[in-house]
């Protein structure tokens, strides 16, 4: 993007001052603080003089204590040329001395250039507010525009009769004013109030040194942002006596500006605003991309259009959806209802139970109907919850919307009604497609034999499609797509009739997989298969980075407990290729059924933001956090135990093998009464990134083998605080979600959803990035590959 320039010339005039004493009157002089006064007397009076004026003017002195708490930037000459000369027409800082954009008015209207305006700063400061580009506001479209911004009813009116009645009369050429007070964009500097920050000069210019001086004297911690009480200090201190109009129209401004783009900053106990979005405020570039974002979000479909915007505006979460299992097959399994309002007197408890009508589900993961890949599509709803049954095959959609607190069955699809059309059962991961359908994966065919594929839906009426290829692979699992890469990338487990009868080490040659299978999401045709060998035994589950743009992603490898990266061949070969990024040492020990024990991760997951990384180790009993900056070479950050097969009190002896930031075996913590038994399994994450909540369940035939006692007394729900800025990890020892305790008697916890989507649930694609719809002009729907053209139905 070309960028805005100005050149500085210096003006090359010298000004001589006429001296206006009398012949012979003389007067009495000083030299002025920092320069060194020199006496001509000849001799050594030439030197004298270039040592004073290589001395620096102070910009502080102790007397004057002001001068010191409200400092001045030092320096600004070095980055910004000529910082105190006005500019005209662009607003520029210390980050950006050659300006970002600017307000431009084009064949009657406005709009944002990178090129130079033909408005000074305050014209484009208040032309957003201008509907028809005439150069006039009138107090309709001043109305308008505080709508526009997000503003109520009430303070959109109040602001019509402040703003009018203050500044209209200043912006009128003639002492007789116009009744229906009309603000003159041409004559706005001639509504320039006093007590103000002084960064407009009286003719609606830009002083770049006045703006960083804002911050040099109020920003007091140096964050690059003011919070509410650093306007506090900056309103006092550019109060003019007796001036009480500038007073109050300053304080109002900056409570208005303050309203419309504060912000949460780590680290900060009140919200701030930062120094990009002031310099917008006073260029008015700011309320174009405000009323753009909020014209675009009208017509926004389910979720939310970039992960960012999840991270920095999606709500907490005040309840979880998580399926329990009764491992016994006594009864349904069910969908509970937890509450995790910390406001609320069932803080921590299960709220709410919808069992299935059969016995024997073995429920598992689950997904929506609709989430944030549906961005651009104001008709689709997250309405139902994906409920596939791991055991008996058959899928549960389940109405959210209606009441979500207490969800309901909306629609039972039957195992016959799937594996007829598409010989598949045994189902695992799923996702809704951006073209309307649900994608749900399978492991098996209706016998237990293993078999890769994907099963279809509609995503309002759950009917069977058919598959989303015609290729089946010889083990699946979990699956990511990501249609800028023209890619779904899918994991292999093993056989379900061997897996079901619990884990025998002895048939991982032949019974599991050890396969990452990359597909062509557009023609549906399997391109590539990476055998990750020993360092990749058992991979299961997978994610991409959540931007769409970046061909990044990982897999959680069980047995051999790695984290394998996987990324696009740098020479271009079209290729994804593959390398162990985090690899973990298997634990010698002895009082185990073999004498060394893999961590075992079962569950990894990113952070919306793309930074960090966390993953369980269900055996070793630890969930680990990593810097994923840099995606190909990951930071170890934190680790918290939680349980597991290697603690201090436990009969397993420890050998050697465990992490170096733990040396010998941990001691598990007690929350709320409870000793943990099993391991962390699944997590989520909150969309901030604050909050991950684990469950320790992982399958019910391997609950039973390794965590027996687990099965017995139940499982629960953590939670772990996680510090978004530094990175680290501490176990929130108030919250415990106790299964063990439920009515009918014990169940075991899976995975977790919150009902807006969570990090796990939703893919972004590129089409609802904010960048790629100014780029191409258009806020309409993507065409996305990969739904009901070409589905095949089995025969």
């Amino acid at each position: 993007m070309q960028r805005l320039s100005i050149t500085s010339k210096p003006a090359g005039l010298a000004v001589q001052r006429a001296s206006s004493r009398q012949p012979g009157h003389q007067r009495a002089s000083r030299a002025p603080l920092g320069v060194v006064a020199f006496k001509d007397d000849g001799k050594g009076a030439k030197k004298s003089q270039e040592k004073g004026m290589q001395q620096t003017i102070p910009p502080s002195i102790p007397n004057a204590p002001d001068t010191v708490r409200r400092a001045v930037p030092e320096g600004l000459d070095k980055v910004l040329p000529n910082p105190g000369q006005p500019r005209a027409n662009m607003s520029c800082d210390r980050e950006n001395p050659q300006g970002v954009l600017a307000v431009a008015l084009n064949n009657g209207q406005y709009s944002l250039v990178d090129q130079p305006s033909n408005l000074t700063v305050l014209e484009q400061h208040v032309a957003f507010w201008d509907r028809d580009g005439d150069g006039i506001i009138w107090p309709g479209d001043t109305y308008v525009g505080f709508r526009r911004l997000g503003f109520s009813i009430l303070i959109s009116a109040l602001a019509v009769p402040v703003i009018h009645g203050a500044f209209s009369p200043a912006t009128q050429r003639t002492l007789l004013i116009d009744p229906r007070l009309p603000l003159k964009i041409e004559r706005m500097h001639k509504a320039k109030h006093g007590s103000d920050s002084e960064i407009y000069d009286t003719e609606g210019r830009f002083v770049p040194q006045k703006f960083e001086e804002m911050f040099s004297k109020y920003d007091r911690d140096g964050k690059n942002a003011l919070n509410w009480d650093d306007i506090g200090a900056m309103v006092k201190g550019n109060a003019n006596a007796g001036d009480p109009f500038g007073w109050t129209a300053e304080r109002l401004e900056w409570y208005i500006t303050y309203l419309l783009i504060a912000r949460e900053m780590p680290g900060q106990k009140q919200r701030v605003i930062v120094k990009d979005d002031v310099r917008g405020v006073l260029d008015g570039t700011i309320f174009f991309r405000i009323a753009e974002d909020l014209e675009r979000h009208k017509i926004e479909g389910p979720g939310y259009a970039t992960p960012l915007d999840a991270y920095n505006s999606g709500p907490k979460e005040k309840l979880l959806y998580v399926p329990a299992v009764v491992a016994d097959g006594s009864r349904p399994d069910y969908l509970t209802t937890v509450d995790v309002d910390p406001e609320s007197p069932t803080y921590s408890q299960i709220i709410h139970r919808l069992p299935m009508p059969y016995i024997g589900d073995e429920l598992h993961h689950s997904g929506w109907n609709a989430c944030s890949s549906c961005f651009l599509e104001p008709e689709k709803k997250r309405s139902y919850l994906v409920l596939p049954a791991l055991g008996s095959g058959r899928l549960y959609a389940i109405d959210v919307t209606s009441e979500p607190r207490a969800p309901s069955i909306h629609k039972v699809v039957e195992p016959d009604a799937i594996q007829s059309k598409t010989g598949l059962a045994f189902l695992h991961s799923s996702h809704c497609l951006g073209s309307g359908d649900v994608m749900v994966s399978a492991m098996g065919d209706p016998k237990g034999n293993a078999k890769g594929g994907f099963v279809l839906l509609d995503h309002e009426t759950f009917e069977v499609k058919g598959t989303w290829s015609k290729e089946s692979t010889e083990f699946g699992y979990d699956f990511w797509y990501q249609p800028h890469f023209n890619v779904l990338v899918s994991t292999a487990w093993g056989a379900p009739s061997e897996f079901f009868k619990g884990f025998d080490p002895s048939k991982v040659p032949t019974a599991y997989g050890d396969v990452l299978y990359f597909w062509d999401w557009t023609t549906k045709q399997l391109k590539q298969k990476v055998t990750l060998g020993p360092e990749g035994l058992i991979p299961l589950e997978v994610r991409f980075l959540h931007d769409p743009v970046q061909p990044h992603g990982f897999v959680g490898a069980a047995l051999s407990s790695n984290v394998i990266h996987f990324t696009l061949d740098p020479d271009n070969s079209g290729k994804w290729v593959t390398k162990t990024a985090i690899k973990q040492e298997w634990t010698k020990v002895e009082g185990w059924v073999l004498p060394e024990l893999p961590p075992l991760i079962t569950d990894i997951l990113i952070s919306l933001n793309d930074r960090f990384l966390y993953f369980s180790n269900w055996l070793r009993g630890d969930v680990v956090q990593y810097d994923i900056s840099d995606p190909e070479n990951p930071r170890f950050v934190s680790r918290v135990w939680l349980g597991g097969v290697i603690r201090k009190d436990g009969p397993i002896k420890v050998l050697g093998g465990l992490p170096e930031d733990t040396p010998e075996a941990p001691e598990i913590p007690t929350v709320k009464g409870h000793k943990l038994q099993g391991g962390p399994q699944m997590l989520q994450l909150s969309l901030d990134g604050k909050r991950l909540y684990v469950t320790n369940s992982l399958f019910s035939p391997w609950d039973k083998q390794f965590y027996p006692d687990m099965v017995s007394n139940g499982s629960y729900i953590l939670q772990i605080d996680v510090d978004t800025e530094n990175g680290g990890l501490s176990l929130n020892e108030n919250f415990y979600v106790d299964y063990g305790a439920e009515p009918d008697g014990p169940a075991l916890a899976h995975e977790v959803r919150f009902p807006g989507g969570d990090s796990s649930s939703d893919i972004w694609i590129v089409e609802t990035s904010p960048d790629y719809i100014q780029q191409n002009g258009t806020k309409a729907a993507p065409t996305i590959n990969g739904s009901t053209n070409g589905v095949t139905v089995a025969a």
